[in-house]
């Protein structure tokens, strides 16, 4: 009899070591599958007269009236934000004639460099959003004595057209801002 005490006890044992570990697996599931999870919610933008379009989130606030841009997005300030306003540009051009994308990607970033003097922490890369590649660089620069910024662009060609999205946030908040831009960047297709 008492072996089967024994045996009955030991299996009790058991199965309570068992529920704890099931219960800690599951939570630690729970766990990784909110971490996935994003906290903003997402609009389609769609722009017939420039043909392109982009996920955004819903809190940013769009312009489409903005000078020299097809669209401008503010991004909600915090405030880390101090004295300025994180957003993104759209810009969309026609070139008199067709150049490669490396050449029309050298020009913009020739052109950031004439207005920052000082580059930080330089990177650079291509990818491809829908069937048509791009190239980006991303780099830190002071905007004033107190201001410091982070900037991503990136630009696609489709023929004679050339679009520049172009994200400039507050380096207090890059580390929040940049992975949405980010998968704002990957949602960016050309019509």
């Amino acid at each position: 009899m008492s072996k089967i005490l024994f045996a009955k006890r030991g299996q009790g044992i058991y199965n309570i070591y068992m529920r704890k570990f099931g219960f800690i697996i599951v939570i630690a599931l729970f766990s990784l599958s909110l971490a996935g999870c994003d906290i903003y919610a997402w609009r389609n933008y769609r722009s017939s007269e420039s043909k392109f379009s982009l996920r955004l989130p819903r809190s940013w606030e769009i312009d489409e009236d903005a000078l020299d841009a097809a669209l401008v997005a503010y991004i909600p300030p915090s405030p880390r934000d101090d004295r300025f306003a994180s957003n993104i540009r759209v810009t969309v051009d026609t070139l008199p004639t067709e150049v490669p994308l490396t050449t029309y990607y050298d020009i913009n970033r020739a052109e950031f460099e004439q207005v920052f003097k000082k580059l930080i922490d330089i990177e650079e890369g291509h990818g491809m959003t829908g069937l048509v590649r791009y190239q980006w660089f991303a780099f830190n620069a002071q905007l004033s004595e107190e201001v410091m910024v982070r900037i991503v662009s990136a630009v696609w060609m489709k023929g004679r057209r050339v679009y520049i999205l172009t994200c400039v946030m507050n380096l207090r908040r890059a580390s929040e801002i940049e992975p949405v831009f980010r998968k704002a960047m990957s949602s960016f297709r050309i019509h």
